[in-house]
């Protein structure tokens, strides 16, 4: 859904759920549940003559923030909105997930170089040297206080060249 007027810009867009992606996170979930169950069951197996102690609160805490960014990238994918808006020549990105939103702002007159550039997906498949990516999605990649900035990407039905246009124009 786009909204297009001389002073107001909003295109909202839906998070693609990426299936592959989707089941190892599942997966991790589930093994993280099986280790609140018992801490030392998981690791136990593979500590067997090893000179790590892999119950060490380092190692659980370590454990702990891979299982929470995975529920994050799993909420991500299946309630997550992204909203970009241009408002009195600020460019916000407001992503929500679950309910939850996050904006970031960027000053357009700051913004340097707006070009689309088509990346693939970061989940591959293939065999032997022959590897193919899920998808490949345009995303509008632009400069922005000497740092790269990449929007759009993992976002379903996504116009870059909408948002690069009014970009520009402003």
């Amino acid at each position: 859904m786009s909204t297009t007027n001389k002073s107001n810009f909003s295109i909202t867009t839906k998070s693609k759920l990426n299936y592959v992606l989707a089941l190892i996170n599942i997966f991790i979930i589930c093994v993280f549940a099986l280790k609140l169950k018992d801490i030392g069951l998981i690791l136990f197996h593979f500590s067997i003559g090893s000179p790590y102690n892999f119950n060490s609160p380092l190692v659980i805490l370590a454990f702990y923030i891979i299982a929470i960014y995975c529920i994050y990238n799993l909420l991500f994918m299946l309630t997550g909105e992204t909203t970009f808006t241009i408002n009195n020549n600020i460019l916000t990105v407001n992503k929500k997930i679950a309910g939850i939103s996050r904006a970031k702002n960027y000053n357009i007159d700051q913004i340097q170089n707006p070009r689309i550039e088509t990346v693939g997906s970061s989940t591959r498949w293939g065999f032997q040297g022959f590897y193919f990516r899920d998808y490949t999605m345009d995303v509008l990649v632009f400069s922005y206080n000497n740092s790269k900035i990449m929007l759009g990407k993992n976002l379903d039905n996504f116009n870059a060249q909408e948002l690069k246009d009014a970009v520009k124009s402003i």
